[in-house]
C-alpha cells in the first residue's frame, strides 16, 4: 500500500472509529410501545400497545413508538434509521412501517417512514405532523397528549383511526376579554336600531336574520373547538430515510 493510501485509511479509520465506538445502544424491542424514557404512565402504554395491535390487524401498516432519554450525542435521524434497520418494521413486501421517535433530554422528534408509505405519509405530512400536532403538546410538557394526537395524526394518514385512546387535548384558544357581557347589548342595539331610526319594517327584520345567522355561525365554530422482547419487531420492512424531524 502506498503512503497516500496508507494516510487515507488511517483518517477514515479515526473518523468513523469515534462514532463506531460510542454510538447508541438500539433498545430491545416491545410490542408498538418501547418508553425507555418513562414518558406514558403504565395504563396509558397498554392503550397504545392494544390501539396499535387493533390498526395494523385492520388496516396493514405497523406504528411503531420509541421514546429514549438520550440519543448520547447521535443526530435523531442517524439513529432513527439504525431503529428502523434493526427492528424492520412493517411487511417485508410492503415496506409499509412507521417509527415515531421521541428523545428527551435532547427535544428531538422524528418520524420515519417506511418505503411502501412515502406516498400517503410524504416528508412534507410528516413534518406537519410534528410542527402542529406534537411539538405544541411537547412545549408545554404534555408528553402523553403529543404522543397521542402525533400518532393519530400518523394513522389518519396511511390508513385510519386509532381507537380506544383518549381523546385529543385541544389546545386552549387565547380568551377575548370581556366577550359574553358584551354580546348581549350589542344584539340588543341591533334589534332595536330599526325601530329608533325608521327606515322600514323590512330592514329590521332582514338585518336580524343577518346577525343571527352569524351568532349560529359564530356559535356552531365553538362547538367544533370543544368538540424484554424481540431484536426485531416488524415482518422485514424497508427504510431509505424517508420523514421528517423536529425540536422543542
Amino acid at each position: 500500500m502506498s503512503r497516500f493510501g496508507f494516510f487515507a485509511a488511517s483518517v477514515l479509520f479515526m473518523l468513523t472509529q469515534p462514532f463506531a465506538a460510542h454510538a447508541r445502544s438500539i433498545p430491545v424491542y416491545q410490542e408498538f410501545v418501547v418508553d425507555e424514557a418513562g414518558l406514558l404512565g403504565h395504563t396509558l402504554q397498554q392503550q397504545l400497545v392494544s390501539s396499535l395491535r387493533q390498526f395494523r390487524q385492520q388496516h396493514g401498516p405497523q406504528i411503531q413508538l420509541l421514546t429514549v432519554s438520550s440519543l448520547e450525542g447521535e443526530p435523531v435521524e442517524n439513529f432513527s434509521i439504525r431503529v428502523a434497520d434493526e427492528w424492520k418494521l412493517g411487511d417485508e413486501k410492503k415496506d409499509d412501517g412507521v417509527l415515531l421517535l421521541v428523545a428527551l433530554n435532547d427535544r428531538a422528534v422524528r418520524i420515519e417512514v417506511g418505503q411502501g408509505l412515502e406516498g400517503s405519509l410524504p416528508d412534507i405530512t410528516a413534518g406537519r405532523i410534528i410542527r402542529e400536532e406534537i411539538l405544541p403538546h411537547f412545549q408545554r410538557s404534555a408528553y402523553d397528549a403529543g404522543v397521542i394526537s402525533g400518532l393519530q395524526a400518523i394513522a389518519a394518514k396511511i390508513g385510519g383511526p386509532l381507537e380506544a385512546l383518549p381523546a385529543r387535548r385541544v389546545l386552549s384558544r387565547p380568551k377575548v376579554g370581556g366577550g359574553g357581557s358584551l354580546l348581549f347589548p350589542i344584539l340588543l342595539f341591533f334589534f332595536l336600531f330599526p325601530r329608533f331610526f325608521g327606515g322600514g319594517r323590512g330592514f329590521g327584520r332582514t338585518r336580524r336574520r343577518s346577525i343571527w345567522g352569524g351568532v349560529g355561525a359564530g356559535l356552531g365554530g365553538f362547538g367544533g373547538l370543544g368538540s424484554g422482547g424481540f431484536s426485531r419487531g416488524g415482518g422485514g420492512g424497508g427504510f431509505s430515510g424517508g420523514g421528517a424531524s423536529g425540536r422543542w
